[in-house]
């Protein structure tokens, strides 16, 4: 049996996304504006949104997806794919967010969730950003064949992956 398994975002995931997201911030693997609470405000308010036009089945260029642990249905962590323009200005889809949660790590789950973006978006360049304190993403997302495209001022990378 899988120790894991993935299933749409529900707003009822909500207050486990916002948690664990704030916590990524203070650890440095996102941005420190969602310890603010207009950013962290604002934030949620972008996910309601997005999570309200899937449940109104109308279009969107968003897919949020939870990754849940098998045995006792707990959330272990999720996936936010968008699409984006990358730092040339090409189209692309972009990871904008891949999280576990701590006492989740290292089961594959992390691998899981990055095998779900590459399958279904493959055909197409897919770009992720990663903070200088998230070397194990930037390391997996680089066995997977993304390379380094650019990096920011503050030592972030930017990764892209050409279509397959």
């Amino acid at each position: 049996m899988s120790t894991f398994y993935v299933r749409n975002m529900t707003l009822k995931d909500i207050p486990f996304f916002i948690t664990q997201c704030e916590e990524s911030a203070r650890d440095r693997h996102l941005h420190s504006d969602l310890l603010t609470a207009r950013g962290s405000k604002s934030f949620e308010k972008d996910v309601r949104e997005v999570l309200r036009l899937h449940d109104a089945g109308q279009p969107s260029a968003h897919f949020l997806v939870m990754l849940v642990r098998a045995s006792d249905e707990r959330p272990a962590g999720f996936m936010w794919v968008r699409s984006a323009e990358d730092l040339t200005g090409t189209r692309c889809i972009e990871i904008f967010v891949v999280h576990v949660a701590k006492p989740m790590r290292g089961k594959g789950g992390g691998q899981l969730l990055i095998s779900l973006a590459i399958e279904g978006y493959g055909q197409h360049r897919i770009t992720a950003r990663c903070y200088p304190a998230s070397a194990l993403m930037n390391r997996m997302l680089r066995q997977r064949g993304f390379e380094v495209m650019g990096t920011s001022e503050r030592g972030a990378h930017y990764l892209c992956r050409l279509p397959s």
